[in-house]
C-alpha cells in the first residue's frame, strides 16, 4: 500500500514543480519513483539548494528531478534490519519492501524520540523600526510589522516561526508605535524570552544593532515585514559549516523588459532583442551574523545594512549566500498585503 503519496515524483517532473512540492512538507523530502512506485532516490531541500548554485543561479528551473536526485540516498527494507548508509544526523528515511517499492517515509529509528530542535539555544533579532510610508494610510495607526497575515499580527507570527526552531531569546528593535509593538506582546505566554529595544532615534537597517551586546557565536537577524517558511536548521547548518562571519539569505527574481531592446556596437547598430529577459538574485532581508562583526556596530548611530555588509566585504569577512527556494514575500505595499494574504488563502 502507497502511503504518503504527496511526497512521490517521477524522474520527469519539473525542478518547479519540485520545488513548489517540497515547500508545501513539513519535512523536507521528496522520493522519485518509477510509475510503478519502484524506489530511485530521494531529493531534500539540500539537493535543491546545492544543484542551484552550481548552477550558477541561472537557468535553473529548466531541469527536472532526473538532473537533481540522489541515487545514492538512505533507505530501510521492510521487514528486515537492513539499513544503508543510514546517519545518525537523517531524521527520516523512506521505507521499502524486498522489490525496492516504496512505501512509506518512516523515522530514522537510530535518533532519540526528541526533536533537535528542543535543545538548541538560539538569539534572533527583528528589526522592526521602519515607519512604513508606502503602506500609508494604514500605518498611521499601525506599525508594519503588526499587519495582519491570516488574521494575525506578523510580529507574533515571526516569533511564532523562531520558537519551533529552537529560538529562546528574540529581540525585537523598534521605534515608530512601539507602544503599540508591546501592547501586542504583552500577556502572551511565548516559550521565549522576549526583549523589546527602543530606538531612540532613526538607526537604519543595522544600527539597532549596536545597542545589543553579543555573547553568543551567531545571531539570526530579519527584517519584521517578511513572510515566509524557511527551514531555519538548514540555514544554521551551512553558516556554521562554512565557518562563516556572515550569511546573506537571498532570492532569484527574473524581470522581462516589456520592449525590444536595441544592442549597439561601437555606435552601430548589433540586434535587436524582444522582450528580453534578466535574472538577478536580491537580498531577501534574512542574515546570519556572527558575534566577531556584530560588535563592531557603535551604538546610536546610524548604519545601513548595505553600508555594514559592504564594510565587511572591504575588511575580507567570510561572506556567502544562501539561496532561498522557499515562499518568501515582502509586505512593503498595501498591495503586497493583500496579495499576500489572497495567495495564503487559496
Amino acid at each position: 500500500m502507497i502511503k504518503y503519496n504527496n511526497i512521490v515524483v517521477s524522474k520527469e517532473t519539473t525542478l518547479k514543480q519540485v520545488i513548489k512540492k517540497i515547500n508545501k512538507l513539513t519535512e523536507k523530502i521528496l522520493v522519485v519513483c518509477k510509475k510503478d512506485y519502484t524506489f530511485l532516490g530521494t531529493i531534500t531541500d539540500g539537493d535543491i539548494r546545492r544543484f542551484i548554485i552550481k548552477k550558477n543561479f541561472q537557468n535553473f528551473q529548466n531541469y527536472t528531478a532526473s538532473d537533481i536526485y540522489n541515487k545514492k540516498s538512505s533507505y530501510m527494507v521492510d521487514g528486515t534490519f537492513k539499513k544503508k548508509n543510514i546517519s545518525t544526523k537523517i531524521a527520516h528515511v523512506p521505507l521499502i519492501n524486498k522489490k525496492k517499492i516504496f512505501l512509506r517515509i518512516v523515522k530514522n529509528d537510530l535518533l532519540n524520540n526528541f526533536s533537535k530542535k528542543n535543545f538548541k539555544k538560539r538569539t534572533a533579532v527583528i528589526l522592526a523600526g521602519g515607519f512604513g510610508k508606502r503602506m500609508r494610510p494604514f500605518t498611521f495607526k499601525t506599525p508594519k510589522s503588526l499587519m495582519l497575515i491570516n488574521n494575525q499580527p506578523n510580529l507574533l507570527r515571526l516569533i511564532n516561526q523562531l520558537e519551533s526552531y529552537g529560538f529562546n531569546k528574540i529581540y525585537v528593535c523598534a521605534r515608530y508605535k512601539i507602544n503599540k509593538i508591546k501592547e501586542a506582546l504583552k500577556n502572551r505566554n511565548f516559550k521565549s524570552e522576549i526583549i523589546i529595544k527602543n530606538e531612540n532615534k532613526a538607526l537604519g537597517t543595522a544600527g539597532p544593532l549596536g545597542g545589543i551586546k553579543f555573547k553568543d557565536e551567531n545571531y539570526l537577524i530579519l527584517n519584521s515585514d517578511l513572510v515566509f517558511n524557511i527551514d531555519f536548521d538548514s540555514l544554521f547548518d551551512f553558516h556554521k559549516k562554512n565557518k562563516l562571519d556572515l550569511t546573506i539569505c537571498v532570492k532569484n527574481k527574473t524581470y522581462e523588459i516589456p520592449y525590444g531592446v536595441i544592442d549597439i556596437k561601437n555606435k552601430n547598430f548589433k540586434e535587436i532583442k524582444e522582450k528580453p529577459k534578466h535574472e538577478f538574485l536580491f537580498n531577501a532581508g534574512i542574515y546570519v551574523i556572527s558575534s566577531k562583526i556584530l560588535n563592531k556596530i557603535k551604538k546610536n548611530k546610524k548604519l545601513s545594512m548595505v553600508d555594514f555588509i559592504n564594510q565587511q566585504i572591504k575588511e575580507k569577512a567570510n561572506i556567502k549566500i544562501f539561496f532561498l527556494h522557499e515562499e518568501w514575500y515582502d509586505i512593503a505595499t498595501i498591495k503586497d498585503l493583500e496579495n499576500i494574504n489572497k495567495t495564503l488563502n487559496v
